[in-house]
This record gives structure tokens, C-alpha cells and sequence, in this order.
């Protein structure tokens, strides 16, 4: 992984919460010595954070520098027995090294919210994995589909929610959650 995906993102590794590419300053807010009252490491590289983290979720964006972010190199350097979490996008994540990982033992487990390929190949070691209860990476690997959020309480929450964002934008009041707003760089 190049170095400006790792800067692009924040990296949460549980046991210590590392935030690659970042020294001094605010980090989303965090200011100095904050880091160490909640106990963050903060480190220069990935593969730094990596030596260090048994269990890995990643939430970033999928683009060119984060494409395989987490392939076979990454995994390898994971401590043996690691957890890796992607609710990211599918392509962050080298599917097809999860299932060696797994398989192998290097990974102690994987559980997948995004998939490189939506809706993937029967074909797909990943797939082929998940389904055969004989395959190494069986037992440790949970594929969730992406619309796992579903439920009758969130359907009402995102109706009352939108209504009242809607409410607001026509009382002229701030508006809450906006996505698309452009921030100064």
C-alpha cells in the first residue's frame, strides 16, 4: 500500500488505536496528548499499525491507492491469528488472500460486509469457501451481505429522520448529516 492511502484514512486497531501518517497536530479533531490519555499509539506506516493489531476494521474508500490495501503482505503482517473486518468497500481487501490467510491459519478469522465482486461468481474461492463446511476457512469466515442494517425500527428511523431533515432545509434551520457539504482544504 502506497503511503497516501495510508494518510488518506484512519486505520482503528483494537488494543491501541493507531493513526497511520499522522505525528503532531489535530488529527479529525484529536489533539495533541489526547493520543495518550486514550491510550492510541500513533504510527508512520501501516505495516507498523499491522505488527501490532489483532483485529483490524477498515472504513475507508475504495479508490486506486486503496485498492488491495489488505493483501497478502498486509496479512502477513498481522500477527498470527488476527481478525481483519471490512465494512469498507469489497476491493479494499484482497479476497482471495483472506481465503489463503484463513485457510492457512494466518488469519484467525474474517468477516466481510463488501465483496470485490457484488454479486460475486459461485466459482470465487471466497464463495466456494463460505459454502463447503470442509473448507479450512469455513469455520472462520462470516459473509455478511452489505444490507445487513435491515430492520422495521431503522425503516421508521430513516422516515422520521428524512422528514425532519426535510423540515428543517424548509424552516431554513442548519441542517444535520449533510454529506455533499464542501469543506476548505
Amino acid at each position: 500500500p502506497s503511503a497516501s492511502a495510508v494518510s488518506r484514512f484512519r486505520l482503528w486497531i483494537a488494543g491501541a488505536v493507531d493513526v497511520p501518517g499522522t505525528t503532531s497536530g489535530d488529527v479529525d479533531g484529536m489533539k495533541d496528548g489526547m493520543d495518550k490519555a486514550l491510550g492510541i499509539r500513533r504510527v508512520e506506516r501501516l505495516e507498523e499499525g499491522l505488527s501490532s493489531a489483532m483485529i483490524v476494521s477498515l472504513h475507508c474508500p475504495l479508490d486506486a491507492a486503496t485498492r488491495h490495501l489488505i493483501d497478502a503482505s498486509a496479512i502477513a503482517a498481522l500477527p498470527r491469528g488476527a481478525f481483519l473486518v471490512n465494512t469498507a468497500r469489497g476491493g479494499v481487501v484482497d479476497s482471495a488472500a483472506v481465503v489463503d490467510a484463513l485457510a492457512s491459519g494466518r488469519l484467525g478469522g474474517a468477516a466481510l460486509d463488501v465483496l470485490e465482486q457484488e454479486q460475486p461468481a459461485p466459482q470465487s474461492p471466497l464463495i466456494q469457501a463460505w459454502r463447503d463446511p470442509l473448507h479450512l476457512a469455513h469455520d472462520r469466515l462470516i459473509l455478511n451481505p452489505h444490507g445487513a442494517f435491515y430492520s422495521e425500527e431503522g425503516t421508521t428511523e430513516f422516515r422520521r429522520k428524512g422528514a425532519m431533515e426535510v423540515r428543517r432545509a424548509l424552516l431554513g434551520e442548519p441542517l444535520r448529516n449533510v454529506v455533499n457539504q464542501v469543506f476548505p482544504s
